[in-house]
């Protein structure tokens, strides 16, 4: 017989405060990564080069930046507009793309919902 692995759900508790803390900061960053990577905008600029031959590597820069700049930021700092606006700026700063299609704010809400989690 084989014998099945019982995954905890999203509303289990473990028990471990500094466990939770470092898979929910793990999440966030996961998916604050998988957020920008999927960005339509950000994926046409890397795969044209338009940040120059490192462009993934500005990619990975950028992400690691927002998830910095979130984690060292007060949520009472940072609403959508805030961080679409330093998402929009990084991408005209280091890509020279000017993103108007909204993406921007999608992306925005996107990444502080996944923040909220955490909360």
């Amino acid at each position: 017989m084989a014998s099945a692995t019982q995954l905890p759900g999203p509303m289990e508790v473990s028990g471990n405060a500094a466990a939770d803390t470092a898979k929910c900061q793990a999440q966030f960053e996961l998916g604050t990564t998988l957020s920008l990577f999927l960005w339509p905008s950000l994926t046409l600029a890397v795969q044209n080069n338009w940040g120059g031959p490192d462009s993934a590597d500005k990619r990975e820069w950028f992400a690691q930046t927002t998830i910095d700049v979130l984690t060292e930021t007060p949520d009472a700092d940072i609403d959508t507009e805030w961080l679409e606006t330093f998402l929009l700026q990084v991408m005209l700063d280091e890509f020279e793309v000017n993103v108007d299609d909204e993406s921007g704010f999608e992306v925005a809400e996107q990444i502080l919902r996944i923040r909220k989690l955490c909360e």
